[in-house]
């Protein structure tokens, strides 16, 4: 989901292939056909009223992952392709990928202005690029990512309880040893940027690091309840005001969590 001009939402129905526009107060305006791929970069509605979507390409097999973001005109007319992103996705021995919250890969989203921000998980390397393809930020912060622990084994062995004991077992052992450090990156839109990381010595998800999005760090938020980091793709969005964030109650019902943001003397 993207919010648009006038405070529309703009929804990507992945199973039907088309966007959907609403109004406000729900009323529904409108849908736009368009091929739609799930890829760990979300889309956004510019300030402009352009749309931009992502296209994904496996051109050397599944490790090598090139994503082309594709802009739309208001209407989502007029598609302009743009220079892609590229990544290698990390991959078990036997060539398969590991768990999407266990696997090094890429996390990011797109800003109302066009702006392109993105890190691999694996790294607190933090990137803004043009859609033109213009690298204009980079920043960096210490932080040690958190180990793999009995938890997200048995995790594993819940999710594969029909695999045979033996290839479970290999699966396990080829693991790394600590999980993704950087899980999302929120684009407030006035002027912040927030990071959702998983690092060494906080319960996973507990935490949110907060920048200027000149890239200068203004410290670490505890959120008052933590954040499932592992549905794929976790569901999340910011606002000068609000955090948001999608989570799952302890009978599994999801619902909307929004976190009012309060700021100090800066």
């Amino acid at each position: 989901m993207a919010m648009g001009p006038g405070d529309t939402l703009w929804v990507a129905d992945q199973g039907a292939g088309r966007y959907s526009a609403f109004a406000p107060d729900g009323i529904y305006l409108g849908s736009y056909p368009q091929r739609i791929d799930t890829v760990p970069i979300s889309g956004a509605v510019l300030t402009d009223g352009s749309h931009v979507s992502w296209r994904v390409f496996l051109p050397d097999g599944i490790a090598h992952v090139v994503l082309q973001p594709v802009r739309f005109a208001p209407g989502f007319v007029r598609p302009d392709s743009l220079p892609p992103l590229e990544f290698i996705q990390e991959l078990l021995p036997d060539g398969r990928r590991a768990q999407p919250f266990l696997s090094g890969g890429i996390a990011g989203s797109v800003d109302r202005d066009g702006g392109i921000w993105f890190a691999h998980t694996r790294e607190y390397r933090v990137f803004r690029r043009s859609l033109e393809g213009d690298t204009t930020l980079v920043f960096t912060l210490p932080a040690e990512a958190a180990p793999v622990v009995e938890a997200d084994r048995e995790n594993l062995r819940q999710t594969f309880s029909r695999m045979p004991p033996e290839a479970l077992t290999e699966y396990l052992d080829a693991l790394s040893e600590t999980r993704p450090i950087v899980h999302r990156i929120l684009p407030d839109g006035a002027g912040h940027l927030y990071v959702l990381a998983d690092v060494a010595g906080v319960p996973a998800g507990s935490i949110v690091d907060v920048f200027r999005e000149s890239g200068e760090y203004l410290g670490r938020m505890a959120l008052p309840a933590p954040v499932s980091l592992f549905p794929s793709p976790l569901v999340a969005y910011a606002t000068g005001e609000h955090l948001f964030f999608v989570v799952t109650d302890e009978l599994d019902v999801p619902y909307v969590s929004r976190l009012r943001i309060v700021k100090g003397g800066e």
